[in-house]
């Protein structure tokens, strides 16, 4: 990271905002709202309306849960709304997840698995997911 230069990050997470604002060729944007104490991320409807206005070459999230069928999945209706505006306004979606994610349902519905330009995870998925992401042109990085 600390070779590149213009790059302009948005992130709601506060760990991400104070890892990466020592580094000098990124450019740092936080949204702000209200802290999530749990997830150390900011929410509510002021990072909603924010990030409705922007337009990002690539959204980087992550999940609580995939499923072929439920697609990404979160437990949290706030955290859930902030992802799928991230996603809708992003030219490639990039889902960051390890494999404890798979085949797991929480109950809000980020997108559709299919919705996905990449994934990157940490081993390679089971057949039905890798057959899916191959099916659906969904790059895989493991």
């Amino acid at each position: 990271l600390h070779d590149l230069r213009d790059i302009k990050v948005v992130t709601i997470g506060l760990d991400i905002l104070n890892e990466l604002s020592g580094i000098g060729g990124i450019g740092v944007i936080c949204p702000g709202g209200v802290l999530d104490k749990v997830t150390m991320n900011f929410l509510g409807r002021s990072t909603e309306e924010f990030l409705k206005n922007l337009n990002s070459d690539k959204a980087f999230i992550s999940t609580s849960g995939i499923s072929i069928k439920a697609g990404l999945t979160e437990p949290n209706p706030q955290q859930t709304l902030v992802k799928k505006i991230m996603l809708e306004n992003a030219q490639q979606k990039i889902l960051l997840a390890d494999s404890s994610k798979y085949d797991v349902v929480a109950l809000n519905r980020i997108c559709d698995l299919g919705d996905l330009d990449i994934v990157i995870t940490d081993n390679k998925p089971d057949n039905k997911y890798y057959n899916f992401f191959r099916q659906n042109d969904i790059k895989v990085l493991y």
